[in-house]
């Protein structure tokens, strides 16, 4: 393995495409150290003089905010208050409140999608103020303070609470509403990038 054949290697990586999505420079990067890791314990067994892979820069990843700003957070939810007011049909004006109460939910406690809608009300504490998520992305349970208006939501909702929500459904539709209040570059997974951004900016442990 020679440095033109690494330099090659690098040009292919960033011009090529997986479904149609060109591979980012994140990808290339996450791949660069864990080849970099490999040929340094070939290196360490005594296979190679030197790692290759040291003479193969990393792609410069351009920074975006993750987070929504307060001005952008009440755009979005104005765009989806009207979506509410304009449904004539009972059921539907129902199923898009709901929806729009599980855009709240996440703001105020940084559930990920799946915590919220797999939440059942026997992980609910309103004596203590808190709910107990399990089975997290980290493999351990933790418990999240309840906001006023979080708390609000779950008493509006019931035993049911986000029950039969379709998780690619919703994400679908936040998208949209993204679109439509002239929001690019932010998901679902936003809203609890917003939620920990707020924290650190009242000055709370992120942990």
């Amino acid at each position: 393995i020679d440095t033109r054949m690494l330099d090659q290697w690098k040009t292919n990586f960033l011009n090529n495409k997986v479904d149609e999505r060109k591979l980012s420079p994140v990808t290339f990067n996450i791949v660069l150290r864990m080849l970099l890791a490999s040929f340094n314990l070939a290196v360490k067994w005594g296979y190679l003089e030197e790692n290759p892979f040291r003479k193969v820069g990393k792609v410069k990843v351009q920074e975006k905010r993750l987070f929504l700003t307060d001005s952008e957070v009440d755009r979005l939810f104005e765009v989806i208050g009207a979506d509410v007011a304009k449904a004539e049909e009972p059921r539907l004006q129902q199923s898009i409140k709901k929806m729009k109460c599980l855009f709240e939910f996440l703001l105020n406690t940084g559930l990920r999608r799946g915590e919220a809608l797999n939440l059942r009300m026997e992980n609910v504490d309103l004596r203590e103020n808190l709910i107990y998520v399990k089975e997290t992305k980290g493999k351990w349970d933790r418990s999240v303070p309840l906001t006023f208006r979080a708390r609000g939501i779950i008493q509006d909702l019931g035993n049911n609470l986000f029950l039969g929500m379709d998780k690619d459904y919703v994400s679908q539709r936040f998208a949209g509403y993204l679109r439509k209040a002239g929001l690019s570059g932010f998901k679902l997974h936003s809203l609890r990038h917003t939620f920990g951004t707020r924290l650190h900016r009242a000055g709370v442990d992120i942990y």
